[in-house]
């Protein structure tokens, strides 16, 4: 196509209407559409684009150390594989703990790197500085058996009910939900919910069937305690081990009683089998592919 005679607007609109995948390839076209591409302001509208009309996944990563060993990316709607990856040679033999994804930069460490250390880790990307920000937090203990939270900026990520503002490096406690109504002894798992605070509230299974009542709770408005709201109250039969991850069809993905990978539907209660063989630990994230070039 001869693209001499169109608006130099005009390209950039077709542009940012390709796959990252191909634009990545067409900045050998020429000097002009490599930075046209590689334009900052041009990563973000491309990459809003795509998460607004692309597909989202889920990413599954085995534990066994095989040659083949490779990450999946799941349809985050039927659960089918999509795509799979392989992992380069040099990091198979990493324990991997997926830490977030963010604009499309997945980040992930090898848990084995931490030792015996009790921490929590968290991804985000901070707009103003245009930069991503990894945050860790470790418990250390000294000699006298005083634990102490050390905190090392490398990142907003949310750990309990404490928020971080990468910005202001500060951390903020959010107040929580008044859910001792739902019942006593219940656990809380944190997330986000179609881009909301959001506390999934259970009792924790033994292994044995509960059929007890399991809540979300939505912060409607970020910061404002008042704003928390009772979206849903959901039976699970097999109880809940370990919740993982929201999707955004209305779901939640944990492990059940009987350690199987689970979905349960929000709204209609219906409860069904992942269908991934559970080699371990497993991690899932939202992705979308995006421009984001790290060596920049």
């Amino acid at each position: 196509m001869d693209t001499t005679h169109l608006p130099f607007h005009i390209i950039i609109v077709i542009l940012s209407m390709l796959p990252a995948k191909a634009l990545a390839k067409f900045q050998c076209v020429c000097k002009a559409w490599k930075n046209i591409i590689r334009d900052p302001q041009f990563v973000k509208e491309h990459f809003k684009i795509k998460a607004a009309k692309g597909k989202a996944y889920l990413l599954y990563v085995p534990l066994d150390s095989t040659n083949e060993r490779a990450f999946t990316l799941l349809c985050d709607e039927t659960f089918d594989h999509a795509v799979e990856f392989k992992i380069p040679s040099e990091f198979r033999d990493m324990s991997f703990i997926i830490i977030g994804s963010c604009n499309g930069v997945l980040c992930f460490t090898d848990a084995n790197s931490f030792g015996d250390v009790d921490f929590a880790l968290g991804f985000g990307y901070y707009e103003q500085m245009n930069d991503y920000f990894i945050i860790r937090i470790a418990i250390v203990s000294d000699e006298e058996d005083d634990a102490t939270c050390k905190i090392e900026r490398w990142g907003r990520g949310y750990f309990g009910n404490l928020g971080y503002h990468m910005g202001e490096e500060v951390f903020r406690q959010k107040g929580l939900p008044n859910y001792k109504a739902d019942g006593e002894d219940l656990v809380e798992h944190i997330g986000v919910y179609k881009w909301n605070l959001s506390m999934f509230v259970f009792h924790l299974s033994d292994h044995y069937s509960w059929n007890k009542n399991c809540h979300l709770w939505v912060m409607n408005e970020y910061g404002v305690v008042s704003s928390w709201t009772k979206l849903y109250t959901v039976v699970i039969d097999a109880g809940v081990v370990t919740p993982i991850m929201f999707t955004n069809n209305d779901e939640i993905i944990f492990e059940d009683g009987e350690c199987d990978l689970t979905v349960c539907h929000f709204e209609s209660n219906i409860i069904s089998y992942l269908g991934v063989e559970d080699q371990g630990y497993l991690n899932f994230v939202t992705y979308n592919g995006s421009l984001v070039m790290l060596e920049d």
